[in-house]
């Protein structure tokens, strides 16, 4: 397991920077909280992403929606800085905005890793996409 520093409140740190938080040996969550506020009270979601780290090799499952790429980017840098290993391969669980949406700029820094899961449009009903070879 890898040591996180934490602030003397976490409750005052914006959860972005609480991350990449280590919930199981070798696999990271990482990625952003959406809160909302409604009627007085606060109601947090996220779109989870999450980095799986082997010794040789590390693989993202989900890419979050695009506009939380910079926070999953920073995240999984700040693993690599620490000695996780590389990115060499994808997953996604499906084709919605908020699980595959930041593929596209995955696939851009990391071009080299294979995509694997759930690829096909429309849930199995349309053509598969492809990737440059």
């Amino acid at each position: 397991m890898l040591a996180t520093p934490h602030p003397k409140s976490m409750l005052d740190t914006p959860v972005a920077n609480r991350m990449p938080r280590e919930i199981a040996p070798g696999v990271f969550w990482i990625g952003d909280c959406l809160a909302q506020r409604h009627k007085g009270k606060s109601y947090h979601g996220y779109n989870a992403a999450f980095l799986i780290a082997g010794d040789t090799a590390s693989c993202l499952v989900e890419t979050g929606h695009p506009k939380d790429f910079p926070v999953i980017e920073r995240h999984m840098n700040e693993l690599f800085a620490r000695g996780v290993a590389p990115l060499k391969y994808l997953f996604v669980t499906h084709q919605e905005t908020p699980h595959c949406g930041g593929l596209g700029r995955v696939l851009k820094t990391h071009p080299e890793a294979p995509l694997g899961g759930h690829v096909r449009r429309d849930h199995g009903r349309g053509p598969r996409p492809h990737r440059p070879a």
